[in-house]
């Protein structure tokens, strides 16, 4: 194992980034490269398998060793290099599924959403509520984007108030069109 004080370094203050896992996991049947985000208690895993006709027990040993520290169901599939070694998420199945989960009357503010990084993986299971921060329920809609402080169509009286309490612009279904993120 790579000892390494990568926060202490370089004096991390912000922990909702992609911090490197810094574990040298190169191995003769595949490259493992494991992100950590502490500020949202998420882990970002990129697993390259490469074909091999050897295996060696003790690399294959490492390999779940890390493998049972680092479980995730958050896979990135595509990555993009962002400078000094790092890299980020980019998904361009986002998108798709939003407009499965969505009427196609959202479609178009999804997709700007999408664009311009409003709605993201993090983000997108949580569409329809502003949380707080230790993740309970303030107000719900049918598409909320708390970065941008806009709500559409508030399930109820209740909401509608938090939302403008909160100083949110509301919108109904009808001015959809006129929405420009």
């Amino acid at each position: 194992m790579i000892y390494d004080s990568f926060i202490k370094n370089n004096r991390v203050t912000d922990f909702n980034a992609l911090l490197p896992v810094e574990h040298g996991a190169s191995f003769d049947f595949a490259e493992w490269n494991i992100w950590v985000n502490i500020g949202n208690k998420r882990i970002y895993s990129n697993l390259q398998l490469k074909e091999s006709m050897n295996m060696d027990k003790q690399e294959w040993e490492y390999f779940w060793h890390l493998f049972n520290l680092y479980q995730t169901s958050e896979f990135v599939d595509q990555m993009i290099d962002v400078g000094e070694g790092m890299t980020e998420q980019t998904d361009e199945n986002l998108l798709e599924e939003l407009k499965q989960l969505y009427a196609p009357n959202f479609h178009p503010i999804l997709k700007q959403g999408v664009k311009n990084k409003v709605i993201n993986r993090e983000n997108m299971d949580f569409l329809d509520s502003w949380v707080d921060d230790d993740g309970n329920i303030l107000a719900d809609a049918e598409l909320v984007l708390e970065t941008l402080r806009i709500a559409i169509c508030p399930y109820s009286d209740e909401s509608l108030k938090v939302f403008q309490e909160a100083g949110f612009t509301i919108y109904n279904k009808e001015q959809l069109n006129e929405i420009i993120l």
